[in-house]
């Protein structure tokens, strides 16, 4: 209750991300705020599953019963999980954002997709949102990920590997993953955590949120309309993210309805 708190993995990364300049040589478009990404996974389409990925999400699915309707649990039926909570999330911190005056893209259902995150449109964006599942792989860091839409009109998978990020060309002031385990990882001496997180960092982020445990779906989506309404606040630059998300977790405790340390606990920052 006393103070900010922020984390780092290994020296090094802690070097790399704090000796990090602000960026001045971006070029701005008039959608250079806010990006945010909800697939939802409540359509349709989402039947349209390549036989490989729906495979691959049922052996992650390790939940016979899911009484929190968490962002972990992968599939229902052969399908995505639906997650109705990550909409109103992100539409949400749109609407704060617009009444800020600020620039903001929210990208629903299958306009959540690969392909767009492969665009190289994201270098674009100062602040980058993911509201979907995610899932660690904690034998082959690389093969960690998070869901995307799943549309078939496209050539990917749907979705986005540690590995892939790797390649990406970022300029994030911040990017959340409002998913789950997040910010696991496999421990490797002198290296520290290698997973999602670490691909971000190497991709050009300076910090991220991230969670280490899976998180629940309504929960999750008022820690983070209230974390950003915290930082829309904040006069000072640079921002402060360890400050308005310990913020919003006082609320979430102060409030009392998810009170409990399983709600706000799990989500961490990377970085200041």
């Amino acid at each position: 209750k006393k103070y900010n708190v922020s984390y780092s993995y290994s020296a090094n990364l802690f070097y790399k991300t704090f000796s990090k300049e602000s960026v001045t040589d971006i070029e701005f478009t008039e959608l250079n705020d806010w990006l945010a990404f909800a697939p939802v996974f409540d359509e349709f389409s989402t039947t349209g599953l390549t036989y490989r990925t729906r495979e691959l999400l049922h052996q992650l699915d390790t939940l016979s019963v899911d009484t929190t309707g968490t962002r972990g649990l992968l599939t229902n039926d052969g399908n995505v999980r639906a997650l109705p909570g990550t909409e109103y999330e992100v539409q949400a911190i749109f609407n704060q954002f617009e009444e800020k005056g600020k620039k903001a893209l929210v990208q629903l259902r299958n306009n959540a997709n690969e392909a767009f995150v492969k665009s190289g449109e994201f270098k674009n964006y100062r602040l980058l949102h993911f509201a979907t599942h995610g899932f660690v792989n904690t034998s082959k860091p690389e093969l960690s990920g998070i869901l995307l839409a799943q549309d078939s009109t496209i050539s990917e998978d749907g979705i986005l590997y540690s590995g892939e990020i790797f390649n990406l060309n970022l300029n994030a002031d911040l990017t959340v993953l409002s998913a789950c385990e997040t910010g696991l990882g496999k421990l490797i001496e002198g290296e520290g955590l290698i997973g999602l997180t670490r691909a971000l960092l190497y991709a050009g982020n300076k910090n991220i949120i991230v969670s280490l445990w899976k998180v629940a779906d309504k929960s999750t989506s008022d820690l983070m309309i209230d974390f950003y309404k915290n930082l829309l606040e904040e006069k000072q630059e640079p921002l402060e993210f360890s400050k308005a998300l310990h913020q919003a977790k006082l609320k979430m405790i102060d409030k009392g309805k998810y009170a409990h340390p399983f709600y706000w606990s799990p989500f961490i920052l990377i970085g200041r």
